[in-house]
């Protein structure tokens, strides 16, 4: 990992110095979000490379500071999967958050389906099995993720899959539907677009669905430039043409139509999703 930065900044050498005193090396920025960056850090205790994500209290927003933050740091902490990121540390210093966190050497998934193109069906499965049993096990616990997408689908060196980014998660009751209408649009499902209360179970579901048909066909299901447009294609349900679809098995086919199911109450759940037909034949 490489642990100097081209340029010294003066945020930077402050960061620096703070992990320092805490026993890690700070390193190249390799993600940022609206309120926060991704860097690499090395423990300096035994050389471990992890990664850091590091908030600015002081120059995020209210509600951010006062819900979506506490929330995230409280469920990351809480929740134990092996194809979830794990929460090493987290660090308070001042104004600033470092949450120390392991390190998906691959990449996050939308990078890889961009370089190397759609993976073979195998592939794609053994990475949804992954995913599955990670929401499956939050949906367990009664936590919905709402912000599933190729980007929080992180790969590690060994090829296995962790869900990351928790900032817009939280923990809900039986059967409460949601009304905070988050994530990221292309992955969102036709109640979030629409705007009216949703299953936050099931839009995380719906999200898993977008996810796999990027892996199989490198491409989003629905599209997203005109709303409009793109709830009319959502409630036909999703499209397989032939020329895109003969390569697949009816088990799989069936498993994306259920998944990207228009109407929540008829939507798979993680459970149906992890007793498909699909999942359950072929690899382990």
């Amino acid at each position: 990992m490489s642990i100097r930065p081209s340029f010294v900044t003066n945020e930077f050498a402050e960061l620096a110095e703070m992990l320092d005193d805490k026993g890690y090396l700070l390193g190249s920025k390799i993600g940022s979000g609206t309120y926060s960056q991704v860097r690499l850090v090395k423990r300096k205790s035994d050389g471990k490379t992890l990664v850091t994500k590091i908030i600015n209290i002081k120059s995020a927003a209210q509600d951010y500071v006062e819900t979506f933050l506490p929330r995230e740091l409280d469920i990351m902490v809480k929740v134990h999967h092996e194809h979830i990121a794990s929460v090493e540390e987290i660090i308070h210093i001042d104004d600033w958050v470092f949450v120390i966190m392991e390190y998906a050497a691959k990449g996050d998934m939308m990078d890889f389906i961009t370089n190397k193109g759609a993976m073979s069906e195998q592939e794609a499965k053994r990475a949804f099995r992954q995913m599955a049993m990670a929401v499956d096990y939050l949906h367990e616990n009664n936590i919905i993720h709402r912000d599933i997408k190729c980007e929080n689908i992180l790969i590690k060196e060994n090829g296995d899959i962790i869900v990351s980014d928790f900032g817009f998660s939280r923990t809900i009751k039986d059967n409460e539907l949601c009304r905070t209408y988050c994530g990221s649009c292309a992955y969102a499902c036709p109640q979030i677009i629409r705007g009216i209360p949703y299953d936050g179970k099931g839009s995380d579901v719906w999200g898993m669905g977008c996810v796999l048909f990027v892996m199989l066909f490198g491409k989003m299901p629905f599209d997203d430039i005109s709303l409009k447009r793109m709830i009319q294609s959502q409630d036909k349900g999703i499209s397989l043409s032939r020329r895109v679809a003969n390569p697949l098995p009816e088990s799989c086919k069936c498993l994306l139509k259920s998944v990207l199911e228009p109407d929540q109450t008829k939507r798979y759940t993680t459970k149906d999703i992890l007793n498909s037909e699909w999942l359950k034949e072929g690899d382990k």
